[in-house]
C-alpha cells in the first residue's frame, strides 16, 4: 500500500485552539505549535484507492509536526484560516482532489516549502 503523509502544515485541526485565523503559521509560538500538533492526534486517516493505488492521508506525529512548523520559511504566507480550510479538503479528499488548486494552495506553495 502506498502511504502519503501530508505535511503537518496541511493537517491542522484547529477547532478550539483559540488562535486568530489571520495569524501567519510562521508566527506561531512554540506553545501554539505544540498545541496544534497535539490536536492532530485526533485526525482520522483518509484512505483512497485511485486507479489501483492505495493512498492513505495520515496525520503527522506530534514531534514531526512541531519540526515541520519550525522549518517553515519566513516567506510562507499561510495563515491559521488557510490551514483550517485545507484540513476540510483533506478530510473530504477523493481521487480527483487537486491539492494545488484547492484551499490547500497556499500551504503547498513553494514559499511554504522548507529548503532541503
Amino acid at each position: 500500500m502506498f502511504k502519503a503523509l501530508i505535511p503537518a502544515a496541511i493537517l491542522l485541526t484547529l477547532a478550539g485552539c483559540g488562535l486568530s485565523g489571520d495569524t501567519p503559521l510562521v508566527e506561531l509560538s512554540d506553545n501554539d505549535r505544540t498545541s496544534l500538533c497535539e490536536d492532530l492526534a485526533d485526525f482520522t486517516e483518509v484512505s483512497l484507492s485511485c486507479d489501483g493505488i492505495d493512498i492513505t492521508l495520515s496525520p503527522t506525529p506530534v514531534d514531526e509536526c512541531v519540526a515541520d512548523y519550525q522549518a517553515l520559511p519566513q516567506g510562507c504566507a499561510a495563515t491559521v484560516d488557510d490551514a483550517r480550510a485545507c484540513i476540510e479538503v483533506v478530510k473530504t479528499a477523493t481521487c480527483d482532489t487537486d491539492f494545488l488548486n484547492s484551499a490547500c494552495a497556499t500551504l503547498v506553495d513553494e514559499s511554504c516549502t522548507p529548503a532541503q
